[in-house]
């Protein structure tokens, strides 16, 4: 409810909204004091007066200020009552608000529209403000109520009486008869109708159900007559290529992630997620850099290093039979460098081995037939032969190493006869003899060859085919000026992976490249040449982004995707309905049929939650009263039947005994009754 019990901070406001404000603020005033509070509402009347005045002089003073003071003057000279003063306020309201007609035409429409700014829901205000006030009247409730639908309504002041014309929108507004008449609530917030007719809030009980509207939290509870969130959803699909997140609106969202990823093999690189999936990179080089070891990747936990015992080299190379040991080159020995050559000096370098280095010496190079021996370029070398020359060719002079002397021996080496036109003349008995003819062929298809026994050889030109020494061209022809080609050789060898040429010396050729090329298999993609063929490409990722199917590749057709069978997903619940999901794979849905939990002594078996649950338990009760009650076999569902402790009482059903007990489970009478005779008759 609205009440304004300061009016001070009134006085300086615009008269135009002041007057219907003010009254009702101080009928409400003295309707939430009390008669208790004459001399309060009295003050504030006094205040009110001054807030008019205040309101006249800043606006130049209108010809109703006497009046207004009047009515002022007449609410506090009332006898103190503050039921009859907030009464005699309403009317003077009324009075007012006809009066400044020029200046306020429609008093509850100033309240309730003209400063709306200033005092939101004015109308409604203004209503439960005069209702109450004419609750503290001399008894005209119908008055007050007429009051207060006229301002609620935005009347017109001059229209609004003390006829009662007003009661039913006084209780429409501000009243109720139960919770039903009042306003709607939070959603932890209950409408109540007071004792007094009024209405108001209570807030539900704590820790009750509500919605704070997120789809992002669940289990949201009513605390202080509010809504608080409740857990966060957790959205995580558990997929390390999904983007997970939650929309207040619709709940949890994924999507697929380009980030970095890990394929599980310690043996690729650079693994990247697309499409949900995390697809392996490239293959991880491993090298260590050393001969004793061999090196290789295991996909579990990556790049091994095997310690080796090869042959090797330790880097010196004045040692020999170097090996690997412990994954190190181990030296073996030195090495000889010896060459036994008397010209060289012999040593060994670590970088480059053994050197023999000449040397310039005298030495003896053991022929009696040389003289001046010494080294030159790591040999024994004579400064000349001794000369035993005779000048003859068919002679063949000699020297005894020994003993130094000359002899003169008939030859058969080759000669010069003096003719041009034969060859391979040979010596015999001292002299030169004719060989075969000359052979006069130069090799040129294009001259006819001859000979002239003074000039030798002779080669004429002719016009017969020939090779022109191009192997690029065809047709070659002898001319005027040699052998030409008529035409150019072909060199197209078909193969995609070389680049065909011809080369004037060899002819076509075919030098391997580069270029993208198809390797025939339809699971490969990237391929490109390599040494003249075409080299194997990328494995192709093959993958339809159905969990239902599993994909592979056909080098002839490509990507296969085969559907799973209709087992794949059966997890053998018999309590639950299994399927396929192409975005999440299997899919479980527990079911509420009818199942066998593998008790006997269960005789309603029945799907509750994803497992079998029995009820209706066997009841296993004593067959007699010399047997207590069994138990039930939950294998075979067969009671027992255990008998009572010997002793135990029981009737046999005959009267004639009267000690009976139970033995063995059954029921044993004894201690019989003995029946004597009455009498000697």
């Amino acid at each position: 409810m609205l009440t304004f019990c300061t009016c001070n901070r009134l006085a300086a406001a615009p008269r135009a909204w002041l007057w219907p404000v003010l009254l009702v603020a101080l009928a409400a005033c003295g309707g939430a004091k009390g008669a208790d509070a004459t001399a309060d509402v009295g003050a504030a009347q006094t205040d009110v007066a001054t807030a008019i005045d205040a309101a006249d002089a800043d606006s130049g003073a209108d010809a109703d200020s006497g009046a207004d003071a009047a009515v002022s003057g007449d609410a506090v000279a009332s006898d103190g009552d503050a039921g009859a003063d907030a009464a005699a306020i309403a009317d003077a309201a009324d009075v007012d608000a006809g009066t400044d007609a020029a200046l306020l035409p429609d008093a509850a429409d100033a309240v309730a529209g003209t400063d709306a700014a200033l005092l939101p829901d004015a109308a409604d205000a203004v209503a439960d403000v005069t209702a109450t006030a004419a609750d503290t009247d001399t008894g005209n409730a119908d008055d007050a109520a007429a009051d207060a639908a006229a301002a609620a309504d935005g009347g017109d002041a001059d229209t609004a009486s003390d006829s009662g014309s007003g009661a039913d929108v006084d209780a429409a507004v501000a009243g109720c008869a139960a919770a039903a008449d009042c306003p709607g609530a939070g959603p932890c917030q209950i409408a109540v109708c007071g004792a007094d007719g009024q209405c108001g809030l209570q807030d539900a009980a704590a820790a009750s159900p509500c919605s704070d509207g997120s789809a992002c939290t669940a289990g949201d509870s009513c605390n202080g007559g509010a809504c608080v969130p409740g857990a966060t959803v957790p959205c995580d699909d558990g997929k390390p290529c999904t983007i997970d997140a939650c929309d207040p609106a619709i709940g949890c969202t994924t999507s697929d992630a380009t980030t970095a990823c890990e394929d599980g093999n310690a043996c690729t690189t650079g693994d990247v997620c697309a499409g949900g999936l995390c697809l392996p990179g490239a293959p991880t080089v491993c090298t260590d850099g050393n001969d004793c070891t061999l090196d290789t990747c295991l996909t579990a936990t990556g790049c091994a290093f095997v310690a080796g015992s090869a042959a090797c080299e330790d880097g010196n190379a004045c040692t020999v039979g170097d090996t690997c040991k412990d994954g190190a080159c181990t030296a073996g020995p030195s090495a000889t460098c010896q060459d036994d050559t008397p010209c060289t000096t012999d040593s060994c370098d670590p970088t480059n081995g053994c050197s023999f280095s000449a040397n310039d010496l005298p030495c003896d190079d053991e022929n009696g037939c040389t003289i001046g021996d010494s080294c030159h370029d790591g040999l024994c070398q004579p400064l000349g032969p001794s000369d035993c020359d005779d000048h003859n060719p068919c002679t063949t002079e000699t020297c005894d190493a020994s003993s130094g002397g000359c002899t003169h021996t008939n030859n058969t080496s080759k000669c010069s006869d003096g003719s041009s036109c034969t060859i391979d003349d040979t010596c015999a008995s001292g002299g030169c003899v004719a060989g075969a003819a000359l052979v006069c062929v130069d090799g040129n298809p294009c001259t006819t060859d001859s000979c002239d026994s003074a000039k030798g050889c002779a080669f004429l030109a002719n016009s017969n085919a020939c090779d022109d020494g191009d192997a690029c061209t065809t047709g070659d022809t002898c001319g005027a000026t040699g052998c030409h080609g008529a035409g150019v050789l072909a060199c197209d060898d078909g193969n995609p992976c070389t680049d065909d040429s011809c080369n004037l010396s060899e002819g076509c050729t075919a030098t391997a490249n580069s270029a993208p090329c198809n390797d025939g298999n339809a699971c490969t993609v990237g391929e490109i040449c390599g040494n003249g063929v075409c080299l194997t490409g990328q494995a192709r990722a093959c993958s339809d982004e159905d969990a239902c199917t599993s994909d592979g590749c056909d080098p002839v057709s490509g990507c296969v995707f085969l559907a799973w069978a209709a087992t794949a997903c059966d997890d053998g619940n018999p309590c639950t309905a299994d399927s396929c999901s192409a975005a999440n794979g299997c899919v479980h849905i527990n079911t509420a049929q009818a199942c066998d939990d593998g008790n006997a002594c269960t005789q309603s078996d029945a799907c509750q939650a994803g497992a079998c649950k029995g009820s209706n338990p066997v009841t296993c009760s004593a067959a007699d009263q010399c047997h207590t009650a069994g138990t039930c076999d939950s294998a075979t569902g067969t009671c027992s039947n255990p008998s009572k402790v010997d002793g135990a009482a029981c009737s046999d059903g005959n009267a004639c005994t009267q000690s009976d007990a139970c033995q063995a489970g059954a029921c044993k009478g004894s201690n019989p009754v003995t029946c004597t005779a009455a009498d000697q008759c």
